[in-house]
């Protein structure tokens, strides 16, 4: 599905942008998707254009108020699947900042699958070892095999192995 931001409440002004279900925003005058840059929290981000003036946006906030329902003052996106790079709709819903769930416990391995360390959430591993959060999570949740050198999956409730 797409809609023209002018028709999307709080970007009424961008005419030239339309967004679609899938997370993607789009420039009506070139007919292309704008590229997403990646705010170092792994939250992607967009300049909407109008009259040569830049206005940076969250693509899962655009997506959120054109797509899903659930919208009030005060209710912040959140990403069902925890990636913050995937701003389709079906993966976001409107919450109250506190019902962001906590972050899960991470697991650090070997590339051949050797288990290292458990970390308490992938902002642990990015405090201690500077590492970006965006990179462990992409690792965690299967988009990349490894991440500097690592694999990561996300800990269940089984920590029998430690």
């Amino acid at each position: 599905m797409i809609k023209n931001l002018s028709e999307v409440s709080g970007f009424e002004e961008y005419t030239e942008h339309s967004v679609t279900s899938a997370g993607d925003i789009i420039s009506n005058k070139t007919n292309t998707t704008l590229k997403g840059r990646d705010t170092n929290g792994g939250h992607m981000q967009v300049l909407l254009c109008r009259g040569g003036t830049a206005k940076p946006v969250y693509i899962s906030r655009v997506v959120g108020r054109a797509f899903v329902k659930g919208y009030k003052e005060g209710l912040v996106i959140n990403h069902i699947d925890e990636d913050l790079s995937n701003a389709a709709a079906t993966n976001l819903k409107w919450v109250k900042h506190k019902e962001i769930k906590a972050p899960k416990p991470v697991r650090q391995l070997a590339p051949d699958g050797t288990p290292i360390r458990v970390w308490d959430s992938i902002i642990g591993v990015e405090e201690v070892e500077g590492l970006s959060r965006y990179g462990v999570m992409r690792a965690a949740t299967g988009k990349q095999d490894l991440y500097k050198g690592f694999k990561w999956e996300y800990v269940e409730d089984d920590l029998s192995w430690l």
